[in-house]
This record gives structure tokens, C-alpha cells and sequence, in this order.
């Protein structure tokens, strides 16, 4: 079973990192400015419990993206894609050959920053017709995009005629 690249993990890690500097800075501008306008000696709580609210806020999207990272893992077996994945509710999810339509290689700029790369399998049918595996080096990325298209080409031209 391979692991995604480690770079991954940072990329998930800095963007929890800045979704709670986000939301910190929204609840401290709007404890604030209620602590301001509602202000008495007994009402500091309501700037520190913003701060307190955020602290565990971080940590919790830290430690989902740290574990995330933990828990994802692919296989490229004789007859099938094997991914499993999942922090709360586990997936495991085995896509046969015959089942893969295409597949894309995705770099969003952030992805681009950091190195890495989305493989994007697409599968026939319509519920869960997307397999992504995000966290590949764009040379890792590229090899198995090439060599998933190699393996469904050959399974095509086995097949029943």
C-alpha cells in the first residue's frame, strides 16, 4: 500500500492553519466590538472566550489533518484500484479496470505551491463516479495516470468481442 506524499500533510496542516486564522479574526472583531459596546468588568469573557473557542478550533483542524494523512492509502492490484481513506467515516473503495473511464492529473495553485498533484480516476456509473488520490508528486502523479491507461486499454482489448 503506497502513502501519500508528506507534503501533503503540510499543505492540510497551513491550510487548517489559515481557515482558523480566518475565523479567529472574524469572532475576536466581533468579541470585540460586543465587549465594546456591551462592556462591564464581568464581561471579558466574551474576548476570551473567542480566543479559547479558536485555540481549540486549530487544534482539532490540525490533529484531522494530520490524521487524514495517516489514513489514506492506494494500491494498484492486478484487477483493480484500491483506495482507503477517511477520518470519521472510513471508505475503502475498490474500482475494477473495466470500470475506469479516464483519468486526469489536477495541480490547483495551492497543490502547485507545495509540489503535489490530484490523481482524478472518473468510473463508470453515477454514485461516487470520481476516485481522487490527492498527494502524489506530479511525476508519481503522471506514472500512474500512465500506467492506469495502459491497464485499461489492455483490459479493453482482452475483453469479449
Amino acid at each position: 500500500m503506497e502513502r501519500l506524499e508528506p507534503r501533503v500533510r503540510t499543505l492540510w496542516v497551513l491550510s487548517a492553519l489559515g481557515s482558523s486564522t480566518v475565523i479567529g479574526v472574524a469572532f475576536t472583531l466581533t468579541a470585540t466590538t460586543l465587549y465594546g459596546r456591551f462592556g462591564s468588568p464581568d464581561s471579558r469573557w466574551m474576548v476570551l472566550l473567542p480566543a479559547l473557542l479558536i485555540c481549540c478550533l486549530t487544534a482539532s483542524w490540525v490533529g484531522f489533518a494530520w490524521y487524514r494523512y495517516r489514513r489514506f492509502r492506494f494500491d494498484c492490484r492486478d484487477e483493480s484500484l484500491y483506495v482507503e481513506h477517511g477520518v470519521l467515516t472510513h471508505h475503502k473503495t475498490v474500482v475494477p479496470y473495466n470500470r475506469l473511464q479516464h483519468v486526469d492529473v489536477r495541480r490547483r495553485p495551492l497543490e502547485r505551491v507545495a509540489g503535489v498533484a490530484t490523481l482524478v480516476v472518473h468510473t463508470a456509473g453515477t454514485c461516487r463516479n470520481q476516485v481522487q488520490i490527492p498527494g502524489l508528486t506530479p511525476t508519481r502523479a503522471s506514472m500512474l495516470q500512465d500506467h492506469l491507461r495502459h491497464l485499461v486499454t489492455e483490459k479493453r482489448d482482452d475483453g469479449p468481442r
